[in-house]
């Protein structure tokens, strides 16, 4: 539906903002009816064209590729917005996805990178700092 102020806006934005708020809605509900528990650790297919998704949420990131293409679809995790997410956040989302598969970067399944706790962090940089033998403060200079 256009705004009083959409005679500013580009067709294109309009259209995203419209798949911001489409995406925002299909999240919300699934957050609406279901428990936070039971999809924390769920994923969601978003169409990159116009932010429409199913109903199906998937155990995993490589379920949700399996299942829907990744060239047309972006896919969402549940763990960081259980309170819910903004039509403005979506759009957001759509967008960067939007232009990481233009650039040829496919979206990337952060549960099969490589990840450092703050306690391994902190033992790596112990190690490094002995082997070096740098200070374990930094210090900068006129400080």
């Amino acid at each position: 539906m256009p705004l009083p102020n959409d005679e500013n806006i580009s067709p294109e934005d309009i259209a995203l903002r419209e798949a911001g708020k489409r995406m925002a809605e299909c999240i919300n509900s699934h957050l609406a009816f279901h428990q936070p528990w039971e999809i924390r650790d769920k994923w969601l297919a978003a169409r990159l064209d116009d932010g429409s998704c199913g109903s199906d949420v998937y155990d995993t990131m490589a379920d949700a590729k399996r299942f829907r293409d990744p060239d047309f679809h972006c896919y969402f995790a549940f763990r960081a917005f259980l309170g819910g997410i903004s039509a403005r956040e979506c759009s957001l989302f759509i967008e960067f996805h939007r232009d990481a598969r233009k650039a040829g970067l496919p979206q990337a399944d952060p549960d099969r990178q490589p990840f450092m706790s703050v306690e391994k962090h902190d033992n790596r940089l112990d190690r490094l700092n002995a082997r070096l033998r740098l200070p374990q403060t930094c210090t900068f200079p006129g400080s």
